[in-house]
């Protein structure tokens, strides 16, 4: 790494808005989005969180590229399931003599089993039947080529990571990579210090960052933005660097955030909540936090309206 080069928070959260194709929002698809933030939550609304981020969002594009194995639903990181790039297997694997004594397993306890079948690389979540889960073969995906090798793969993500996520830290690739999952601490630094021709010091408002050496001179050129988003919970503005950093989330309202209320953030950080009732939406922020202009408020009320499946009517913004 040379000498780090400075930016105020504003200005790296204004950066990272637009490498999460929020400010400006993106034109690829559903695909790109996924792969732009390396990942996307099950447990969020992943339809919602995909559509914010285009400006022409397609009905059903996601579904149709989880259907034809262009996106993945798998465990993945800290042990959820994600969105990543057909009988029920316990059924099918117990129904066979030489896998009898798994039976008792899938019908008690079966996501230990299931987790280490995905994380190896065999099976991924396929559609929903009846509402229950169902799993398909990895290897019948003609677009998954294998597991890489480990040490690839942690500086591919941790690259994935950084581009998304940055300017970042150690301690929150540690979070990202490593809490719940089997990535020590001591790998995590080891993959960081194999990048170091790859990374840049940057100090954001006195505190020590990096970002990708390519991406610095576009962070430099970064002016802060005003601009307002409506998410969904759990979004991945938030999961990414975790609720718990209080540059995005306010330490006050982080169990709000944690809790899946949907999240309205101005200029990159968590200022108030919104739900939708009927076609009524209602906008509510955080006593202690500074209200947008009613234009910026105004365009990202436009762009949730835009996202959502059906057109809004009234807000009420208290």
């Amino acid at each position: 790494m040379t000498g780090p080069v400075e930016v105020s928070r504003p200005q790296a959260l204004a950066w990272r808005l637009g490498r999460q194709l929020l400010a400006p929002v993106g034109t690829t698809s559903a695909e790109d989005v996924v792969r732009r933030l390396a990942a996307i939550p099950a447990q969020s609304d992943a339809e919602l969180a995909v559509r914010t981020r285009q400006q022409d969002p397609r009905p059903g594009e996601l579904d149709e590229a989880l259907r034809d194995g262009r996106l993945l639903r798998t465990f993945a990181f800290r042990g959820a399931v994600h969105l990543l790039t057909p009988a029920e297997l316990g059924a099918a694997l117990s129904a066979r003599p030489r896998y009898g004594h798994l039976r008792e397993i899938f019908a008690n306890e079966p996501w230990t089993l299931l987790k280490a079948l995905a994380w190896q690389g065999d099976l991924t979540f396929g559609p929903s039947r009846d509402g229950e889960p169902t799993f398909q073969l990895l290897a019948h995906n003609l677009r998954w080529a294998g597991l890489p090798d480990l040490a690839d793969a942690g500086r591919h993500a941790i690259e994935a990571y950084v581009r998304a996520y940055g300017p970042t830290t150690s301690d929150h690739l540690q979070y990202w990579l490593g809490a719940g999952l089997s990535a020590g601490r001591r790998r995590i630094q080891g993959w960081i210090t194999e990048l170091d021709d790859r990374l840049a010091p940057v100090v954001v408002d006195g505190a020590a960052s990096f970002a990708l050496a390519e991406d610095v001179d576009e962070l430099l050129g970064t002016e802060p933005t005003s601009t307002v988003r409506l998410l969904p919970a759990y979004d991945q503005w938030v999961l990414g660097p975790g609720t718990a950093d209080p540059t995005i989330v306010p330490p006050g309202q982080r169990a709000v955030v944690s809790r899946g209320a949907n999240l309205v953030v101005a200029g990159g950080v968590v200022v108030g909540t919104w739900s939708v009732r009927q076609d009524h939406l209602t906008v509510t922020f955080f006593a202690d936090a500074g209200r947008p202009s009613s234009d910026a408020l105004d365009e990202g009320i436009a762009r949730l309206g835009a996202s959502l499946p059906r057109p809004l009517g009234t807000a009420t913004v208290t």
